[in-house]
């Protein structure tokens, strides 16, 4: 590279962290570098809202956009999918070639691995995705009584306040429609409390949030195995 030449700074993702590494980089760096992003999707989703869309407080236009605040920021945006990355080449693989880097940030996130679990994929819900979101909104709304279980499958996870926040706005939800008396909704976990990692006083107060609602919590209780109408814990079937 050329003396003057500006930096090349790649960054990995277009999630939140993605986003705000590149921006402020770009602030930064000005035009002593290029700061290019690499994502593979064209449209952002804000994952916190996807579990008001859930609960049908949230509609997907509300909470997706496309990348084009950040082109006109100075953020260069290369939609490809990573495959991988040659740290002494200085190089990004992506599916139609690579590209070269000074500097680069990996904000790729979590991926989910529902196959892990045999029967998750198949029998269960989650919403950690807008597709995924969509289809529990549906789900939920032809619900008319019965049970509901919110399990955290594995450790570590996603977001550590997520489950308990869907377990929370289920419950309200069924109040709303009135079928809460009908309905029963518990919590597992593997973890000895909720949310561990904010400390033993927050663990508490979020299980005592849980039983003021009604909201059965189940610690220490990994997830093994999903059945079409049962999960199995321990080896049990609940």
């Amino acid at each position: 590279m050329a003396e003057n030449s500006p930096q090349r700074v790649v960054v990995l993702g277009g999630g939140i962290g993605g986003q705000v590494a590149a921006t402020r980089l770009k602030q930064k760096l000005g035009s002593a570098a290029r700061v290019i992003l690499i994502e593979r999707s064209t449209t952002f989703t804000f994952a916190p809202s996807l579990l008001w869309l859930m609960v049908g407080k949230r509609q997907p236009k509300t909470i997706t956009r496309d990348y084009s605040g950040l082109s006109r920021r100075g953020v260069e945006l290369v939609h490809e999918t990573v495959t991988g990355i040659d740290t002494s080449a200085s190089e990004v693989q992506t599916e139609s070639g690579v590209v070269g880097y000074d500097h680069l940030v990996v904000a790729l996130g979590a991926a989910l691995d529902p196959e892990r679990i045999p029967g998750l994929s198949e029998h269960t819900h989650h919403p950690y995705d807008l597709p995924s979101a969509e289809r529990l909104r549906d789900a939920l709304h032809r619900f008319t009584g019965g049970r509901v279980t919110v399990a955290i499958a594995s450790l570590p996870y996603k977001c550590p306040a997520a489950p308990y926040e869907t377990a929370m706005l289920i419950d309200g939800y069924l109040r709303q429609r009135g079928i809460r008396d009908v309905s029963q909704v518990a919590m597992y976990t593997p973890e000895p409390l909720p949310l561990p990692v904010a400390g033993p006083q927050a663990g508490y107060s979020v299980a005592a949030e849980l039983a003021a609602r009604g909201i059965t919590f189940h610690p220490r209780t990994p997830l093994d195995g999903v059945e079409p109408t049962a999960l199995r814990f321990g080896g049990e079937l609940v």
